[in-house]
């Protein structure tokens, strides 16, 4: 209390005001609560309310922190996780992060404004220990949506399995000249270079180094761009768009030379975004689990809120080949193998 007196004494408003502020109740003008927020953080409290609010069930609502260098994908993600979120809590709020944020203050307002629970929408945020451990001993309630955060409850999404699907459908179905368009190398593969890697193993083939072509950015402009480079290297049979912009840029540059798909060149995309279906040869690519992701999200918040002492968990879902014409499995007989996934992907 003898705090509390102190931060209303130096800022001039009442003890009721710091008090509705910490809280996070309403009454308070935005600047005033960031003034008297700021001000108890300098003096070196800050707010436990919430994790009092937590345990009584008066917190009010869930936050999601979102990237604003999110993709369309994790927006579309986002969009769905703040609808279903809705419905579970009800009331929900976004918060958009650009590069200059402090995340570490702006996590510590958020639940001092007295927010529920915390999801992080596709973007891993760069937490230091002190936050950390002071969400830790407040039972604090984070999520991590496609994001990692140490010792707290996590949604991972895995990659592999679907470029695995990806990659083996390529080979099986006979295409000799394939590219994958990339963001990691050899040496060191990201989660979907992996999948591609075991996939040219299973078939005892090795994957070629030059088969990789290096991703110079997401959009449909950039697959445009890399479509025409593409022809310009003669005899390729099959192309793996990294993501479905990408792979529709590249599809509008080969049918802008003639180029029929599938017939002389077959793609594949990732993401499963809507548009892909649509197009007059429809985009095969690699879904993500949207709604699963979400789901999974939302009943782990609502495991967590009854069990706030129980180690936290972790949630795999897998990505998942969805073939249309644009690279079909032309044998249905192969559709068991392409399909398959290795024990160690499980």
């Amino acid at each position: 209390m003898d705090t509390l007196e102190e931060i209303a004494k130096q800022l001039g408003v009442s003890l009721s005001t710091v008090s509705r502020a910490l809280a996070g109740k309403k009454g308070v003008s935005a600047a005033k609560r960031q003034r008297i927020v700021q001000l108890s953080q300098q003096l070196g409290i800050e707010p436990n309310q919430s994790a009092s609010s937590l345990r009584s069930g008066t917190a009010q609502g869930v936050t999601v922190f979102a990237s604003i260098r999110a993709t369309e994908v994790v927006h579309r993600r986002n969009h769905l996780l703040i609808t279903e979120a809705k419905q579970a809590f009800g009331s929900v709020r976004m918060v958009i992060v650009n590069e200059e944020e402090n995340i570490n203050r702006l996590l510590r307002q958020t639940f001092a404004q007295g927010t529920r629970a915390l999801f992080f929408g596709g973007f891993t945020p760069e937490l230091d220990e002190s936050t950390l451990h002071w969400a830790k001993e407040n039972q604090l309630i984070l999520c991590g949506v496609d994001s990692d955060i140490p010792g707290f409850d996590t949604i991972r999404i895995n990659r592999s399995i679907g470029t695995y699907q990806a990659a083996r459908l390529f080979l099986l179905s006979g295409r000799k000249n394939i590219r994958y368009i990339c963001a990691s190398t050899l040496d060191a593969p990201d989660s979907r270079l992996q999948g591609i890697i075991q996939a040219y193993q299973s078939l005892n083939n090795e994957l070629d180094s030059r088969c990789l072509v290096s991703l110079l950015g997401a959009s449909y402009s950039i697959g445009y761009r890399l479509g025409k480079e593409l022809l310009s290297q003669g005899a390729v049979d099959a192309v793996f768009g990294y993501n479905d912009q990408v792979t529709i840029g590249i599809y509008k540059a080969l049918c802008d030379q003639g180029i029929r798909i599938p017939a002389d060149i077959a793609l594949i995309g990732f993401d499963n975004l809507d548009v892909g279906e649509y197009l007059s040869v429809p985009l095969t690519s690699v879904a993500q689990p949207m709604q699963e992701s979400v789901d999974a999200a939302i009943q782990l918040i609502q495991w967590r809120i009854e069990n706030p002492h129980l180690p936290c968990k972790t949630i795999t879902l897998p990505t998942r080949l969805i073939a249309r014409d644009s690279a079909p499995i032309g044998d249905h007989s192969l559709r068991e193998e392409i399909f398959s996934v290795p024990g160690e992907f499980q």
